[in-house]
């Protein structure tokens, strides 16, 4: 995160040119610090759930490779496989595309990280939404502690 925010401010970069709704998110990480990823829900497949990594397990890389996540990292795994890694990053299924209208947040926070900074961090990113698409609906938010 740090990174990011020094090739914007640093280095004059600018937010990819994806979605509001990626833009959201990124603009909510820079104030917070928070991790999220922000996935096209219709683009996973049901049980999607909050798990660790376990030997053998391998993420399909936003560049198409695959890669083994080490056991115990951070994960979201859909019926499909892992999507999202805290150490890796994102799959490239299930990125937010300029057509998505059905977002999957995730905020990602190792332990010290408060409930109450996770859930400012989903505040963020939904009056950033909202500054874009006033009618979006929060179909549900929660905390889902390990």
């Amino acid at each position: 995160m740090q990174l990011q925010l020094e090739s914007i401010v640093s280095k004059g970069k600018s937010l990819p040119d994806v979605s509001p709704l990626v833009d959201s998110n990124f603009v909510a990480e820079l104030e917070t610090l928070v991790l999220t990823a922000g996935h096209d829900a219709a683009k996973l497949r049901d049980p999607v759930s909050i798990d660790v990594s376990r030997d053998g397990d391998q993420i399909a890389q936003m560049n198409g490779a695959l890669k083994a996540v080490a056991a115990g990292d951070m994960i979201m795994r859909d019926a499909r496989g892992v999507c999202c890694s805290i150490i890796y990053g994102q799959d490239n299924r299930s990125p937010i595309a300029a057509d998505t209208s059905h977002v999957l947040y995730v905020a990602y926070a190792p332990p010290g990280v408060s409930t109450d900074v996770v859930e400012a961090q989903l505040r963020k990113i939904e009056e950033n939404v909202r500054l874009c698409s006033p009618a979006a609906i929060v179909l549900q938010q929660r905390v889902i502690a390990a």
